[in-house]
């Protein structure tokens, strides 16, 4: 029975070898090749960081991105492009490269310190939720070595369990066998803490859920798929920024107002196009909100007048033709000079609805020619 129980230990032992061995074959990259006139991957670390060292810090970062473009990734490259881009002013981009450095490097404390020097001088200070101190103090333990390290540790407590067990097996002295016995216990205990702190390093560094935000603006989702709605829009802007923004909005709202004609956006009474006498007054577009108006004026195609109903009827969301600038597009027509009234409106229900309300209320006006876009251009 101990030969059989020997044979499974060597043949199980044998086996992980062999695995690990092809994993990491495996995950080795494929050779890049390169055509013969373009420069190493040595050539362009060394330029890069004589650029940084010249303090070219522009030419070091190109030269850092060319190295990333071919595929080829390390704590060093990032930690060298991060810097570079701090260097430059670039915070988002620097904040990047350095939590990237970080997950390859969890316990390396100059990229910690980096990272916090960083992010101290971003605008936006959002405060994190607090965790469990023990939760805190593990993650602490597990970012003290990389996934690697941890797997290698991981795998020597596996030999250790064994040799150990092996020992229990074989000895024929009581406190051989005891020591052989306990040690087993301790080795697998230490072997399964391990595995536990490098899946939860490669799951850290393989998380595609965390993202630094660089745009100008950009939708907060509710949820992380595509189905999700927009709670707000973070804006990123200097102060003064915000203070101009401000200002702006309130004279917006102030000076701003709506056409008495067309009900278009305008500063004055009567908007530009309805002033406008070299426009063809007698044909008018029935549009549904602002924006379409800028549509149809981007073709180039219409020089008549415009009217903005400021929506469409919809039941669901409490919107009658009363909440419509229906009544004013009758008044216009009524005052005369117009003769056909193109309705521009989207296809959907609650456009077809408007088309068909419409229809029956241009009917008071004979002589009047109503007609709506072809179907599939809304």
């Amino acid at each position: 029975m101990k030969r059989l129980t020997i044979f499974l230990i060597l043949t199980f032992g044998i086996l992980c070898a062999r695995a690990q061995e092809s994993a990491d074959s495996a995950a080795q990259p494929a050779p890049v090749v390169q055509p013969a006139a373009e420069a190493s991957p040595e050539q362009l670390w060394d330029r890069a960081n004589t650029a940084y060292i010249n303090g070219d810090f522009h030419t070091a970062t190109e030269v850092y991105e060319q190295i990333l473009s071919r595929g080829l990734t390390s704590v060093k490259l990032y930690y060298n492009l991060a810097n570079s881009y701090f260097k430059e002013g670039q915070l988002g981009k620097s904040v990047l490269f350095y939590r990237r450095a970080l997950r390859l490097a969890p316990g390396n404390d100059d990229i910690r310190y980096n990272l916090s020097v960083a992010e101290a001088r971003t605008k936006d200070n959002i405060e994190q939720i607090p965790e469990f101190f023990l939760t805190e103090w593990m993650r602490d333990v597990r970012h003290t070595m990389s996934c690697t390290a941890w797997s290698i540790v991981s795998l020597a407590a596996l030999v250790c369990a064994l040799a150990l067990f092996l020992a229990y097996l074989l000895a024929q002295r009581l406190p051989l066998r005891k020591t052989g016995f306990y040690g087993t216990l301790v080795a697998v205990a230490v072997f399964m803490l391990t595995s536990w702190f490098a899946m939860g390093e490669r799951r850290e560094m393989l998380d595609d859920t965390q993202a630094v935000v660089m745009s100008l603006s950009t939708a907060v989702k509710s949820s992380p798929d595509k189905s999700a709605t927009d709670l707000f829009v973070l804006q990123r802007m200097e102060r003064d920024s915000v203070a101009e923004m401000t200002a702006s909005i309130d004279r917006f709202r102030n000076e701003v107002k709506y056409c008495s004609q067309c009900n278009n956006l305008s500063d004055e009474e009567v908007c530009p196009i309805c002033a406008d006498r070299e426009r063809d007054h007698a044909t008018i577009c029935v549009v549904e909100q602002v924006a379409d108006v800028l549509s149809v004026e981007n073709t180039r195609q219409y020089r008549g007048m415009y009217h903005v109903l400021g929506g469409v009827i919809s039941p669901m969301q409490g919107i009658s033709p009363s909440d419509l600038k229906i009544d004013l597009l009758c008044d216009r027509i009524a005052r005369g000079g117009v003769k056909e009234v193109i309705i521009a409106i989207s296809t959907s229900v609650e456009g077809e609805t408007t088309l068909f309300y419409l229809m029956n209320r241009l009917r008071q006006f004979p002589g009047l020619k109503v007609t709506s876009i072809a179907r599939g251009i809304g």
